[in-house]
């Protein structure tokens, strides 16, 4: 990206390891931080007091009409994760993808229609665990040859950013599967980028190894990997 195109700063952009343009939070139904619409409950306590007056409030017939459609749809979701979690073992789950895509994509359109006036905040605590679960073993399971350092340095940033809670043990246990992986990458750029590629002070080969066997699982960052070919380079020059 061009940093005044995404308008972050050189200093800012530095500290990045992954970037998510606006576009594709859309695409990943990746919600705003800063919703501008009031809550489901919130809408019910203005009603409550719209009741308690003595005279006729406008519009609270329409206000319970979409209250109670909300709920019926945080029902509808409530009902769904059970359904999903019952069909999504780690086993399976490349055969029923696009199933559960599309299923899981039908509640999430459902969710914002009645979004666009008042927020589900309990729907949408349901869904976007399992967004991000399908999203996961996408990457995971059809990238070719493996998905890239910074697809899932976004993909764990997601879970901190939106304080994802995985509703099984073995969705939990996936998440963490991913992140012990993108640890080691993690430790493998920093020491790659912290030496001295002339007269680097770390073990060659065994980061060669390590990156060997981190590529199973992911693809390292371009800048990194010239980096760390260079100070081999250097090393068997010498």
């Amino acid at each position: 990206y061009h940093a005044k195109c995404i308008g972050l700063s050189p200093a800012v952009l530095s500290s990045l390891e992954a970037y998510r343009c606006n576009a594709c939070a859309i695409r990943q139904h990746i919600p705003p931080r800063h919703p501008a619409r009031p809550n489901w409950k919130q809408v019910r306590a203005h009603i409550a007091r719209g009741e308690s007056l003595e005279i006729h409030v406008p519009g609270l017939d329409e206000l319970k009409a979409l209250v109670a459609h909300g709920l019926d749809v945080i029902a509808d979701v409530t009902a769904f994760e059970q359904s999903f979690l019952d069909r999504c073992a780690l086993a399976t789950i490349a055969h029923r993808m696009d199933t559960l895509a599309q299923e899981l994509d039908d509640k999430a359109a459902a969710v914002r229609r009645v979004e666009s006036l008042v927020l589900l905040d309990p729907a949408k605590h349901k869904l976007l665990p399992l967004q991000w679960f399908l999203h996961a073993c996408r990457l995971i399971f059809c990238s070719t040859p493996a998905p890239r350092y910074s697809q899932l340095v976004v993909l764990l940033n997601d879970v901190a950013l939106h304080k994802l809670e995985f509703p099984t043990p073995e969705l939990d246990r996936f998440y963490r599967e991913i992140e012990r992986k993108l640890a080691r990458a993690v430790t493998w750029v920093t020491q790659v980028k912290a030496m001295d590629m002339k007269a680097p002070s770390c073990d060659l080969v065994a980061l060669q190894a390590e990156a060997e066997e981190i590529s199973h699982f992911l693809v390292l960052p371009d800048a990194a990997v010239s980096n760390f070919n260079l100070a081999l380079k250097f090393h068997y020059q010498r």
